[in-house]
């Protein structure tokens, strides 16, 4: 078994480095060890006789594991990335150096929830469903209230 975690350990480092967004407060060395026990819990979990190979497995359960840990620790971000989109895929903002102001900032011109949603959405890649769920209101208005904040900022802090 020894020898497979060996021959499979890169794995690990490829879901890391195809990650889209690695918070600030997140050490490489942490992404590493949790892959590492996925890993080797891919491994255990096993079975020959499905229709994947043990290189998909293992990529699956490193993949979604990894995520996971990094949703759990999301909850104490520092906000120092954000990145929203427009519908045209274009970068509304990109690298922030300092998210807090850039919230501050958005709080002047949408209300705080509003502010959360973006930031659920955005930052904690929550779906619309769990948004709506967590603030006790249907998907059509978190969609509504997205697009609405979005065009909002947009125009105020003159992002194109």
């Amino acid at each position: 078994m020894i020898e497979t975690i060996k021959l499979n350990q890169k794995i690990i480092y490829k879901v890391i480095k195809n990650l889209n967004y690695i918070p600030n407060n997140i050490e490489f060395e942490e992404l590493e060890q949790v892959g590492k026990i996925a890993l080797w819990k891919a491994i255990k979990s096993y079975k020959e006789n499905k229709n994947y190979s043990l290189s998909t497995h293992c990529y699956r359960i490193i993949y979604s594991d990894i995520i996971d840990y990094l949703r759990k620790e999301n909850k104490k971000i520092d906000y120092t990335l954000i990145s929203l989109k427009n519908e045209d895929s274009k970068y509304l903002v990109d690298e922030i150096v300092n998210g807090d102001m850039l919230i501050l900032e958005m709080s002047k011109y949408i209300s705080k929830q509003n502010v959360d949603i973006l930031v659920d959405k955005y930052i904690y890649k929550l779906t619309y469903e769990e948004i709506a769920t967590k603030n006790n209101v249907c998907k059509k208005t978190i969609y509504r209230r997205i697009k609405k904040s979005k065009k909002i900022l947009k125009e105020k802090l003159k992002w194109h």
